[in-house]
């Protein structure tokens, strides 16, 4: 990185006539900064703009993607010329920013609102022809312009992920998508249903924040009386078997299980349920309840599989 180069120079830390062990500095000298925002302004407004767009595009961009957002490929060829955007020589058709820290400067000089607006426009630019996980980057980055898009990108990148089998990515797609949803509302029922599933899905993934994320789920749709969710969740929580070695978490599913086993009518999710809710009675030891339990789901499974 030249900027950096040459100010270590000036600071005797590189050269013929450097003296002493080399330092390395704890952080960016201000005067590399100051560098590269002026090598950063000396471009014209074309180049400028080219840059702008390759920057929040990422850190290796596509030059069709770039041409496809800027509208041309203007400016792109004397961002080459200067060394700022370089050929990645294992991708064709693809340029990389020349390090992060101009990337960085370049972002930093951008407004909140400006970088939104970039961001609006690329995902509009790439809609059918990038990935959901990068459509959805964008999306997000613009949520303050659009927030039921970024929901719905958060929630296809997550979709994606889990065909992948990446269960834990899902889970953080659809849990980012619950950050953007309201708690109460007509919003809040999708909310909770995200919740589950990215519970369940941190469950199967072996995610030591499953646990959270279920009973969260499960209480969230209980108040809001999404039974057939509700008994989803716990069902999983229960399913993860002992929590304390006082065992009072385990009292506290035990009770929340208890509760919508009363609420639930649909055979099939009260079937599960009743299942479920027999692993955390065994570890209070109610042997007599257990087996109710137990004979209550054998009963349920049989009714849905009639219906």
């Amino acid at each position: 990185m030249r900027e950096l180069t040459l100010d270590l120079v000036r600071r005797g830390h590189l050269g013929a006539r450097a003296d002493g062990p080399f330092e390395a500095p704890g952080a960016v000298p201000p005067a590399v900064v100051a560098a590269l925002a002026t090598r950063v302004d000396r471009l014209g407004p074309v180049a400028r703009e080219a840059l702008d767009t390759a920057v929040i595009l990422g850190a290796e961009i596509r030059l069709d993607d770039l041409r496809a957002v800027l509208g041309t490929g203007a400016g792109i060829g004397e961002l080459v010329a200067q060394g700022m955007l370089r050929p990645v020589p294992t991708q064709d058709d693809t340029v990389a920013v020349e390090h992060d820290l101009l990337r960085r400067v370049v972002l930093d000089a951008m407004s909140g609102a400006a970088r939104a607006e970039r961001h609006d426009v690329a995902h509009t630019a790439l809609k059918g022809s990038a990935p959901s996980v990068e459509l959805a980057r964008h999306a997000l980055a613009a949520a303050s312009l659009d927030r039921h898009r970024g929901v719905e990108a958060a929630v296809e990148a997550g979709l994606d992920a889990l065909g992948q089998s990446a269960r834990s990515d899902a889970a953080e797609w659809w849990l980012t998508a619950c950050e953007l949803l309201e708690t109460s509302g007509p919003e809040a029922d999708r909310r909770v249903q995200l919740l589950a599933d990215a519970g369940q899905q941190l469950l199967h993934a072996g995610d030591d924040r499953a646990r959270d994320v279920l009973h969260d789920a499960a209480l969230e749709a209980e108040r809001r009386g999404r039974w057939a969710v509700a008994a989803r969740a716990a069902s999983a929580l229960a399913r993860l078997g002992p929590t304390s070695e006082a065992g009072e978490a385990d009292r506290e599913v035990a009770a929340l299980c208890d509760r919508l086993l009363v609420r639930v009518i649909e055979p099939g999710p009260r079937a599960v349920l009743a299942a479920a809710t027999t692993v955390v009675h065994s570890l209070t030891g109610e042997a007599e309840l257990c087996r109710a339990l137990f004979s209550r789901a054998e009963a349920d499974a049989r009714l849905a599989d009639d219906d």
